[in-house]
């Protein structure tokens, strides 16, 4: 299963009928306890340069991300808004902004419904992930935390088909000091060939290269060391 866009495509180191209702977003009950607020900062690299970022802004089980970058004035810029279950599995997203192209984008996902400008659809199946067309980076690190967690390491993917994930290799980086564990993964089903993902000690994104949303390495850790050594 590939549902990649095209600003999805370049090498890194570091929606649905418009007359359809739209999905509400799952909120937190409004009397959950208040949850402590942590930010996460990443760069987004194309070639040798930093050509954009990605901010994500989590509380609790929900993740707020900001993701903008510029390739000769293209580019997408989107806020998303994600809510997962406690197995790391979205409940609902909510993608906003432009594409790659400038084109609007507006997709929902919540309790099993989806849609966007490209399809709609459904589907009971409470254990499956959805995939989001337009998500942004982070996306990668929910899935890849999600599919740790599943039995066996599978899980059905939404509109279809199946991904899985493996360990291929840890490293700690040190940088002046400062050292930071990493682990590589290859989460397959979204390409012709598997794409890695370095996630840190708590399952949570680090980089992601070069595919499928990539993105990284995270500010303020340690990560002087280029991702290919890694591989």
């Amino acid at each position: 299963m590939k549902r990649h866009t095209l600003a999805t495509l370049f090498a890194l180191v570091a929606v649905a009928c418009s007359q359809s209702q739209k999905p509400a977003v799952i909120a937190p009950p409004p009397d959950a306890p208040v949850q402590a607020e942590i930010v996460r900062r990443y760069d987004f690299l194309m070639g040798a340069g930093r050509a954009g970022e990605e901010v994500v802004t989590q509380r609790g089980n929900e993740r707020r991300a900001h993701f903008e970058f510029n390739d000769r004035g293209r580019g997408p810029k989107t806020d998303s808004v994600i809510v997962t279950d406690s197995r790391s599995i979205p409940l609902s997203i909510s993608n906003k902004g432009n594409d790659y192209f400038k084109a609007a984008v507006d997709e929902q996902f919540a309790q099993g419904t989806w849609s966007s400008e490209a399809e709609k659809g459904h589907s009971d199946n409470r254990d499956a992930i959805y995939a989001s067309m337009n998500g942004a980076p982070d996306e990668t690190g929910i899935i890849a935390k999600a599919l740790l967690a599943a039995p066996g390491h599978k899980l059905a993917l939404l509109p279809a088909g199946e991904a899985s994930i493996r360990k291929l290799g840890d490293v700690t980086l040190d940088h002046n000091g400062l050292k930071q564990h990493v682990a590589c993964y290859a989460i397959s089903g979204f390409d012709f060939t598997p794409s890695p993902v370095w996630l840190d000690d708590s399952n949570e994104l680090f980089g992601s290269f070069p595919h499928p949303r990539r993105v990284g390495p995270r500010r303020g850790a340690a990560a002087h060391r280029r991702a290919e050594d890694m591989e």
